[in-house]
């Protein structure tokens, strides 16, 4: 490949989840390749706070390790909304950006409240489960993806068995599976329930 080549940038980035954070900088990782066709001085992030498709801030990204660039977005007041758009140039003038489709489209996320999950077990905090037992603050719309083990380790010749789990606030009420997926916006818990299997 060189300078010439029409061949784009393929860029492979994890879009930011809603954060609690007002003090530090956002972190915009993201790989992309090849190198050999990248200008590599002119990979930028760009963003706003009003989803407009035209006018934008930048900031640029910077080498971090083998294919990884990372480039930051300032720190903003609760209740923000943050849009942005990674864009990836060629030195020969061709360039790509993330989402595929930008500026008509673009990643985003909420500054937001935190909000409490706690995480509990009946009739004890049995196997292994994630988010790990206690409570763990959630910016307010954030998913959770929350998972028990099937079976305890044996202690004292018992073993229990996940037979469901009980919810409150933004956890759906119940269920029979060892897993369950919601959003955030409100303080939660949810219960693992666990039956002795011998």
């Amino acid at each position: 490949l060189v300078s010439g080549s029409t061949v784009l940038p393929t860029i492979q980035h994890t879009p930011l989840d809603n954060t609690t954070n007002t003090m530090d900088n956002y972190v915009i990782n993201a790989d992309i390749t090849p190198a050999t066709v990248l200008n590599t001085n002119a990979l930028q992030v760009l963003w706003n706070t009003n989803g407009s498709s035209t006018v934008f801030s930048t900031n640029l990204m910077t080498w971090v390790t083998n294919s990884m660039y990372r480039g930051t977005i300032p720190a903003q007041p609760l209740s923000t909304f943050v849009y942005y758009y990674i864009y990836a140039p060629t030195k020969a003038g061709y360039s790509s950006a993330d989402p595929s489709n930008a500026p008509s489209v673009l990643n985003s996320f909420e500054v937001a409240l935190p909000f409490e999950l706690e995480i509990l077990g009946s009739p004890g905090s049995y196997g292994s489960v994630n988010p790990n037992y206690g409570i763990t603050s959630y910016a307010s719309g954030a998913t959770v993806n929350a998972t028990a083990g099937l079976y305890s380790e044996p202690s004292n010749l018992v073993r229990y068995a996940c037979t469901g789990w009980v919810g409150s606030g933004s956890a759906p009420a119940g269920g029979n599976s060892n897993s369950v997926s919601f959003e955030v916006y409100t303080n939660s818990s949810l219960t693992w329930q666990w039956g002795t299997q011998f």
